[in-house]
């Protein structure tokens, strides 16, 4: 993916992802927006859920989670920065700390070095390969977070004829 197609599915891309952001745990999404810096879009979104995400919260307390999806322009691929309660302590095989090279602030990096190899299988383009990709880095750092699709009004009322 270069950064003239993540741009131009981005937008289309978060609509998405505002919509169809599930979890395990009821959760909010208190702040989410897109914004553009140096030509490149990127997504910030804060969840908080009502009840811990699991082992990590061994006190079953309200948990924040922020996400920003920008485009890495060394490796051209998407990339996701998080922090977990305002911590960057989420180590991990396919994370690691960095300072986000946009909002110049701590987070833990889903390493990008290997998502063209685990894209490149696929045909995917634009919206739907932000989907994959987005569901892949979900698997890796966050299973409890699943992207669910949406079926169409025609879909639905297609099969019960």
């Amino acid at each position: 993916m270069n950064d003239a197609s993540f741009n131009e599915s981005f937008e289309q891309f978060a609509e998405i992802l505002f919509a169809d952001l599930h979890a395990k745990q009821p959760m909010n999404i208190t702040n989410a927006y897109v914004k553009q810096y140096y030509g490149s879009k990127y997504l910030y979104i804060h969840l908080i859920f009502e009840t811990g995400l699991g082992a990590r919260d061994s006190e079953n307390k309200e948990q924040t989670i922020e996400m920003v999806i920008s485009y890495d322009r060394f490796y051209q691929v998407p990339v996701l920065h998080f922090r977990v309660d305002d911590k960057v302590d989420y180590a991990s095989q396919y994370t690691a700390i960095d300072i986000h090279p946009i909002l110049q602030a701590p987070y833990v990096v889903v390493h990008a070095c290997e998502t063209e190899n685990m894209m490149s299988p696929t045909n995917l383009h634009g919206v739907e390969y932000l989907k994959l990709w987005f569901a892949l880095q979900m698997t890796m750092v966050f299973p409890q977070i699943e992207l669910r699709g949406r079926q169409s009004a025609e879909t639905i009322s297609g099969r019960s004829n």
